[in-house]
C-alpha cells in the first residue's frame, strides 16, 4: 500500500464527551471536546481508541482535507485493549478512503509506519519508528 494510499485511510475523530461526576452521581460534568485519529478498515469501520470516545454524547470523523465533519455511530468500546470501532452512515464519507489491510504481527526491532495527527496539529503526520518493549 503506497504512502497516499495509506494516508487516505487517516481519519479525524471529534467527539464530545460529558464524563459522570462521581461526586455527584446524578450530574455530569461540562461537556467537552475531544481530537483523536482512526483508522479506516473493511467493512465501513473506523478503528480508534476507547479512551477517545468514552462517555461520548456525539462523535464526527473528518476526513484529511476535507471540511465537513460526518456523523459517526459507535458500535464498540474496548476499555481493556483501548480500541472502539465506528461506522459512518452517510455514503459521501466513504468516496477516496482506502482500508488498511492488516498483516502479521510485527517482533522486536521491526520497522514500522506510525500515522496520525499528533496534538495540536491540523495535518496528519507520518513517521518511521521501531517496535520497541
Amino acid at each position: 500500500m503506497g504512502k497516499n494510499k495509506r494516508r487516505s485511510s487517516v481519519v479525524q475523530v471529534v467527539c464530545l464527551q460529558s464524563p459522570p461526576d462521581f461526586a455527584l452521581s446524578w450530574k455530569r460534568k461540562m461537556q467537552k471536546s475531544f481530537t483523536s485519529r482512526g483508522f479506516v478498515i473493511k467493512g465501513k469501520r473506523v478503528l480508534t481508541c476507547a479512551h477517545s470516545v468514552d462517555h461520548y454524547t456525539q462523535v464526527t470523523v473528518k476526513k484529511r482535507g476535507s471540511n465537513p465533519e460526518y456523523l459517526a455511530t459507535v458500535l464498540a468500546i474496548g476499555t481493556e485493549c483501548d480500541i472502539a470501532m465506528l461506522t459512518v452512515e452517510d455514503e459521501d464519507f466513504w468516496h477516496g478512503l482506502s482500508p488498511v489491510e492488516f498483516g502479521d504481527l510485527p517482533s522486536l526491532q521491526d520497522a514500522i509506519h506510525v500515522v496520525g495527527y499528533p496534538k495540536f496539529e491540523r495535518k496528519v503526520q507520518w513517521k518511521r519508528k521501531q517496535v520497541q518493549n
